[in-house]
């Protein structure tokens, strides 16, 4: 893949290594006590879901708590999930993807990432945003856990 343009992305460190997404989709990094079993807070006058990446993913893990969290924007239309959340392990942090610095595989590490990537030498997952997305309405409009 070559890329033209400098891409503003973040690395957000999760349990299973890190999610690579692009900055334009970051809205906010807040720490939140969930103690809802729908995994859920107030965020701007909004209810936001938590979603957490070994959950949707169906990986064993204790969740932490409080959490460290970063609001996405969702890339759905649907009017429901306009923005949610994703737990992350420690901070996130901002780098610059390029065709200098990036390099994709397209090897899976499970359903939910598009692929892995390498980005300097830090080893990244691309996680399937749209997927991501469609299980947490799916959660939402049978009102269970978002743990797909």
């Amino acid at each position: 893949m070559s890329l033209l343009m400098d891409i503003q992305c973040h690395v957000l460190p999760i349990e299973q290594g890190n999610l690579l997404i692009p900055s334009s989709l970051v809205v906010d990094e807040i720490v939140v006590d969930v103690t809802s079993e729908t995994h859920e807070f107030s965020w701007r006058n909004r209810t936001i879901k938590l979603v957490s990446y070994s959950e949707v993913r169906k990986a064993a893990s204790e969740a932490k708590q409080p959490y460290r969290a970063v609001v996405l924007r969702s890339l759905s239309t649907v009017k429901e999930l306009p923005f949610y959340a994703l737990a992350i392990e420690g901070f996130s942090h901002s780098v610059t993807a390029n065709q200098n610095n990036l390099v994709l595989s397209d090897q899976k590490t499970c359903e939910i990432t598009t692929c892995a990537a390498k980005i300097g030498s830090l080893v990244c997952m691309i996680p399937d945003l749209p997927m991501i997305e469609q299980r947490v309405l799916s959660c939402y409009y049978q009102s269970t856990l978002v743990s797909a």
